[in-house]
């Protein structure tokens, strides 16, 4: 029983570690019983401290040892008052981990940017799982709130699996609204030079004959690439559709119309961001 308890610290939660060593002095405190009764139920028990022995590093994995040991304890754990108020009060805890990773999954899926993957399918387990979460707060039927708490944890994993790859798949295109003090460099066939987004609006560009100015419009239209409007002033206007292949470089293509006049190109450029604010 000692090594029993021990090794219940390898559990994540702190309450299920305290659930753990408890159900482990009432097994003891059974076990000593010569009443065939309570040698059948420290049997029981026995057999839900082995489901809580593994170590476990996440909450829905303590989940997973908390439901077995449930299954193992059978009658019990509804018929013996002392295990079921211990066990709704760790059922209870374990539905507000599963509130509180909720928010944290949401917090974590609004940052993805609109153009990952895997956002909306992340953002559906979500909600899939908060909508079972509502029903489990007004759930009678312990049986079933157990089965149904299984069922969000899963769904939190599966969940919290698609944030992480749309984490580490944001692409390198800048967000609308995030380049103003941005520099572009240059350099293509018939033409190199310097373009600067001097603020929310308003862009320089230098080149080897001349520098001009006007208004830009910068839209992320993928998870690499955008689209970036120069408005000349008093000129005309160059679009160019910007692919970045990594975070400060890439690739662009471009059509300038001004009246009759009409051009295209293509070349390359490197990216410098903005500084930090503060």
């Amino acid at each position: 029983m000692l090594l029993l308890t021990q090794q219940s610290h390898a559990l994540t939660t702190p309450y299920l570690i305290a659930l753990s060593n408890d159900v482990a002095a009432y097994h003891g405190a059974l076990s000593a019983s010569p009443l065939p009764e309570h040698q059948r139920e420290a049997r029981a028990l026995a057999r839900a401290l082995r489901d809580l022995r593994p170590a476990t590093t996440t909450v829905a994995q303590d989940y997973t040892r908390f439901f077995l040991a449930v299954l193992h304890l059978g009658n019990y754990a509804y018929s013996d008052s002392s295990l079921t108020d211990a066990g709704v009060a760790v059922f209870q805890q374990f539905m507000g981990d599963a509130g509180a990773k909720i928010g944290e999954l949401s917090a974590r899926t609004n940052a993805l940017n609109k153009f990952v993957r895997t956002r909306s399918a992340a953002s559906r387990q979500i909600d899939q799982a908060l909508a079972l979460l509502i029903i489990n707060a007004t759930e009678t039927n312990l049986q079933t709130g157990l089965i149904r708490g299984g069922l969000i944890f899963s769904t939190l994993v599966a969940a919290e699996r698609l944030v992480v790859r749309g984490e580490a798949s944001q692409g390198f295109a800048p967000e609308d609204g995030t380049v103003a003090g941005g520099i572009f460099n240059y350099n293509g066939r018939n033409e190199s030079g310097t373009t600067t987004l001097t603020d929310a609006s308003n862009y320089t560009d230098a080149n080897l004959e001349e520098t001009i100015g006007g208004t830009y419009l910068y839209t992320r239209t993928g998870l690499n690439t955008a689209t970036l409007v120069l408005s000349e002033t008093g000129g005309g206007v160059t679009t160019l559709r910007v692919t970045f292949r990594a975070g400060s470089e890439g690739g662009y293509a471009f059509t300038f119309v001004d009246g009759e006049d009409r051009g295209r190109g293509a070349g390359r450029f490197t990216y410098t961001p903005p500084p930090p604010v503060g």
